[in-house]
Protein backbone atom coordinates (compact mmCIF):
# COMPACT_ATOMS: atom_id res chain seq x y z
CA UNK A 1 0.00 0.00 0.00
CA UNK A 2 0.98 3.59 -0.55
CA UNK A 3 1.34 5.99 2.33
CA UNK A 4 0.33 9.63 2.37
CA UNK A 5 0.43 12.14 5.21
CA UNK A 6 -2.10 14.91 5.65
CA UNK A 7 -1.22 17.45 8.29
CA UNK A 8 -3.88 19.50 10.04
CA UNK A 9 -3.21 22.42 7.70
CA UNK A 10 -5.23 20.60 5.01
CA UNK A 11 -8.26 20.27 7.25
CA UNK A 12 -11.01 22.84 7.57
CA UNK A 13 -11.54 23.73 11.21
CA UNK A 14 -13.92 26.17 12.78
CA UNK A 15 -15.66 26.44 16.13
CA UNK A 16 -18.50 24.13 15.07
CA UNK A 17 -17.02 21.34 12.92
CA UNK A 18 -13.76 19.74 11.82
CA UNK A 19 -13.86 18.20 8.33
CA UNK A 20 -11.27 15.89 6.84
CA UNK A 21 -11.94 14.50 3.36
CA UNK A 22 -9.35 12.00 2.12
CA UNK A 23 -11.55 10.48 -0.59
CA UNK A 24 -9.75 12.31 -3.41
CA UNK A 25 -6.30 11.20 -2.21
CA UNK A 26 -4.99 8.52 -4.55
CA UNK A 27 -3.52 6.39 -1.74
CA UNK A 28 -4.65 3.28 0.13
CA UNK A 29 -3.38 4.43 3.54
CA UNK A 30 -3.62 8.06 4.60
CA UNK A 31 -2.04 9.41 7.80
CA UNK A 32 -3.68 12.44 9.42
CA UNK A 33 -2.22 14.53 12.23
CA UNK A 34 -5.09 15.02 14.71
CA UNK A 35 -3.23 17.09 17.31
CA UNK A 36 -4.99 20.35 16.44
CA UNK A 37 -8.44 18.73 16.56
CA UNK A 38 -7.73 17.01 19.87
CA UNK A 39 -6.49 20.34 21.29
CA UNK A 40 -9.83 21.88 20.27
CA UNK A 41 -11.71 19.01 21.96
CA UNK A 42 -9.69 19.53 25.16
CA UNK A 43 -10.43 23.28 25.08
CA UNK A 44 -14.14 22.57 24.53
CA UNK A 45 -14.37 24.24 21.10
CA UNK A 46 -15.22 20.92 19.40
CA UNK A 47 -17.92 18.74 20.87
CA UNK A 48 -19.26 15.23 20.27
CA UNK A 49 -20.09 14.69 16.61
CA UNK A 50 -18.17 17.76 15.41
CA UNK A 51 -15.38 15.76 13.75
CA UNK A 52 -16.31 14.46 10.29
CA UNK A 53 -14.20 12.20 8.09
CA UNK A 54 -14.92 11.31 4.46
CA UNK A 55 -13.07 8.41 2.87
CA UNK A 56 -13.47 5.74 0.22
CA UNK A 57 -14.26 2.19 1.26
CA UNK A 58 -10.89 0.99 -0.08
CA UNK A 59 -8.95 3.42 2.14
CA UNK A 60 -7.49 3.18 5.61
CA UNK A 61 -7.18 6.36 7.67
CA UNK A 62 -4.58 6.48 10.44
CA UNK A 63 -5.29 9.27 12.92
CA UNK A 64 -2.09 10.20 14.73
CA UNK A 65 -2.19 11.94 18.11
CA UNK A 66 1.06 12.90 19.88
CA UNK A 67 -0.54 13.99 23.18
CA UNK A 68 1.14 12.24 26.10
CA UNK A 69 -1.01 12.95 29.15
CA UNK A 70 -4.79 12.59 28.98
CA UNK A 71 -7.30 12.66 26.17
CA UNK A 72 -11.04 12.31 25.68
CA UNK A 73 -11.89 10.82 22.29
CA UNK A 74 -15.20 12.34 21.20
CA UNK A 75 -17.88 10.85 18.99
CA UNK A 76 -17.07 11.44 15.32
CA UNK A 77 -18.74 10.78 11.99
CA UNK A 78 -17.32 8.62 9.19
CA UNK A 79 -18.75 9.11 5.71
CA UNK A 80 -17.95 6.48 3.07
CA UNK A 81 -18.09 8.32 -0.24
CA UNK A 82 -18.56 5.29 -2.48
CA UNK A 83 -20.90 3.10 -0.45
CA UNK A 84 -20.73 1.67 3.04
CA UNK A 85 -18.70 -0.75 5.14
CA UNK A 86 -19.80 -3.30 7.74
CA UNK A 87 -18.84 -2.30 11.29
CA UNK A 88 -15.91 -4.74 11.50
CA UNK A 89 -14.40 -3.51 8.22
CA UNK A 90 -14.87 0.11 9.26
CA UNK A 91 -13.13 -0.64 12.57
CA UNK A 92 -10.19 -2.14 10.65
CA UNK A 93 -9.94 0.91 8.38
CA UNK A 94 -10.17 3.69 11.00
CA UNK A 95 -7.08 3.58 13.20
CA UNK A 96 -6.37 5.94 16.10
CA UNK A 97 -2.63 5.87 16.82
CA UNK A 98 -1.69 7.39 20.21
CA UNK A 99 1.73 5.94 21.09
CA UNK A 100 2.58 8.32 23.96
CA UNK A 101 -0.80 8.75 25.65
CA UNK A 102 -1.09 7.91 29.36
CA UNK A 103 -4.87 8.25 29.88
CA UNK A 104 -7.68 7.84 27.37
CA UNK A 105 -11.42 8.23 27.89
CA UNK A 106 -13.64 6.42 25.38
CA UNK A 107 -17.17 7.50 26.25
CA UNK A 108 -18.79 7.94 22.84
CA UNK A 109 -21.21 5.24 21.74
CA UNK A 110 -21.11 3.54 18.35
CA UNK A 111 -17.42 4.06 17.76
CA UNK A 112 -16.01 1.66 15.16
CA UNK A 113 -12.21 1.81 15.16
CA UNK A 114 -8.89 0.33 16.08
CA UNK A 115 -7.32 2.26 18.95
CA UNK A 116 -3.59 1.88 19.56
CA UNK A 117 -2.51 3.48 22.84
CA UNK A 118 0.05 1.02 24.28
CA UNK A 119 0.97 3.11 27.35
CA UNK A 120 -2.54 4.22 28.27
CA UNK A 121 -5.03 3.41 30.94
CA UNK A 122 -8.26 3.41 28.91
CA UNK A 123 -11.55 4.27 30.60
CA UNK A 124 -14.10 2.53 28.39
CA UNK A 125 -17.66 3.68 29.01
CA UNK A 126 -19.13 3.26 25.55
CA UNK A 127 -20.50 0.74 23.13
CA UNK A 128 -17.87 0.26 20.46
CA UNK A 129 -16.67 -2.24 17.91
CA UNK A 130 -13.08 -2.81 16.92
CA UNK A 131 -9.73 -3.45 18.52
CA UNK A 132 -7.97 -1.85 21.46
CA UNK A 133 -4.26 -2.02 22.24
CA UNK A 134 -3.46 -0.44 25.60
CA UNK A 135 -1.73 -0.99 28.95
CA UNK A 136 -4.90 -1.28 31.10
CA UNK A 137 -8.66 -1.07 30.64
CA UNK A 138 -11.29 0.16 33.06
CA UNK A 139 -14.57 -0.88 31.42
CA UNK A 140 -17.96 0.17 32.77
CA UNK A 141 -19.99 -0.95 29.72
CA UNK A 142 -20.00 -3.99 27.49
CA UNK A 143 -18.12 -3.41 24.28
CA UNK A 144 -17.04 -5.28 21.18
CA UNK A 145 -13.61 -3.68 21.47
Amino acid sequence: PFLFLINYINANINIINYYIDISAVDKDVVYVNMDRAMEAVTKGTLSNGAINFTMRKDQTIVLNVTENLELYLPRYIINIKDGSLPKDELAANVIWNMPYLNNLKLESNNMDATVIAPKALVNLAATAEGWLVCDQVDATMESGI
